[in-house]
């Protein structure tokens, strides 16, 4: 066994390498460090490691690098059932596994583990197939990063040769009963993976009351880490719609897949766009809908209720919402205001002056267009613009606060 550790471990160090060319610094034909001692974490053991890793070159700079920079993180604010904690919850792994993993799976577990106890029979096979599992699953619950199951995946393959035993002797009994029982779990498991099919990021079980309700409970890449964009312009596609606005959780860029989007502020990937025309739909990652609070600024929240949603016309693949927008004011005001922000003030300067053709006592619009012309050294259009924006705000009906 002493031996087998030592040639598994040998094999995964020159993998490591090997993966990384064999060379130790990052950048490839630039004898250039990366700046280490910026990842390192507070604690002194982790940082005597990273410098003496670093300092012998014991393995490549990129995944010391990594590694570092994961232990910087292992603090991460995490979401359950609505409620937000940066401590993690004791609850999050236990729940994420009872409602992320088909009912089949979790009774057939159960069948398993009750065997355990059970059964008077030599069980050290399977306490040695168990053990591992959950000695993870127990260090999983205590490290307090929540933020996915993603994180115990390594229990399954362990509980699905636990399974595969408790089948067989469900199957080989003579107790037709069990025989039925096994038969229905597969066929449920069977109906429940093609329910959901292709979208098994976004699973829940029943007992979350399936994909459409599982943001109640689970946030995060249990649910939406970016992955339907070609859900996406496939709608696009069919509704003939040539751009929209855009606000996405994830790093692929939409440009890859075809899709011409306006991203708002607080979208993970940001292009620059040109103004065309002003799309009249707006696609929303579910993240930033049911988690505003932990994935938006408050800002950014305001900015996006500014366009008066209503209920989506579309869910793409439960990781992406689209609205309807109304071509009003508004709409052109927060697509100026967007590229204002951006440095692009000639065409912030046009979709203002469109929203103002909409509404001409539009006095935000005034305001904020009197602004971009000032930065434009416009100073006697400002001006008139500002004064506008005072006479129209002057000009409203007070209300009085009782006393």
């Amino acid at each position: 066994m002493i031996a087998t550790l030592l040639a598994s471990s040998m094999t995964a160090y020159l993998f490591i390498w090997a993966a990384y060319g064999f060379r130790f610094h990052a950048p490839a034909q630039i004898d250039q460090p990366l700046q280490i001692d910026q990842l390192m974490p507070e604690s002194p053991l982790f940082q005597t490691w990273g410098q003496i890793f670093t300092a012998y070159r014991v393995l490549p700079e990129a995944w010391i690098a990594g590694q570092l920079f994961a232990l910087q993180r292992l603090s991460r604010t995490s979401y359950l059932f609505g409620a937000i904690s940066d401590q993690g919850f004791w609850s999050y792994f236990p729940i994420a596994f009872a409602i992320k993993t088909p009912l089949p799976t979790l009774l057939l577990s159960l069948a398993a583990i009750g065997q355990l106890f059970f059964r008077r029979q030599n069980n050290s096979s399977r306490w040695f197939v168990l053990v591992p599992a959950g000695l993870y699953f127990v260090l999983a619950v205590a490290s307090g990063l929540n933020i996915g199951l993603r994180h115990i995946l390594p229990i399954y393959p362990f509980l699905f040769v636990l399974i595969g035993e408790a089948a067989a002797s469900l199957w080989t009994t003579a107790n037709p009963l069990k025989k039925g029982s096994l038969l229905l779990l597969t066929a449920c498991y069977v109906f429940s993976s093609l329910a959901i099919y292709p979208h098994y990021l976004a699973f829940f079980n029943e007992l979350a009351g399936g994909a459409k309700n599982g943001h109640r409970i689970l946030l995060d890449s249990n649910l939406d880490w970016g992955q339907d964009l070609n859900g996406l312009k496939r709608w696009m596609t069919d509704n003939r719609v040539k751009k929209i606005f855009l606000l996405y959780f994830g790093k692929a860029d939409p440009m890859y897949y075809g899709i011409d989007a306006f991203y708002l502020p607080g979208s993970w990937v940001m292009r620059d766009s040109s103004t065309g025309e002003v799309p009249s739909y707006l696609a929303v990652s579910a993240n930033f809908i049911y988690g505003r609070t932990l994935f938006l600024t408050e800002r950014q929240w305001a900015f996006l209720k500014s366009f008066q949603l209503g209920e989506p016309v579309a869910t793409i693949g439960y990781s992406i919402l689209v609205y309807k927008l109304n071509a009003d004011a508004k709409l052109y005001h927060n697509m100026a205001l967007v590229l204002a922000t951006r440095g692009r003030l000639d065409s912030a300067v046009e979709l203002f002056r469109e929203a103002l053709k909409i509404k001409p006592d539009f006095a935000e619009a005034h305001e904020n267009l009197a602004r971009v012309l000032n930065l434009q050294n416009k100073r006697s259009e400002a001006i008139f613009h500002y004064q506008e924006a005072l006479r129209i705000m002057k000009s409203r009906p007070q209300t009085s606060t009782p006393p």
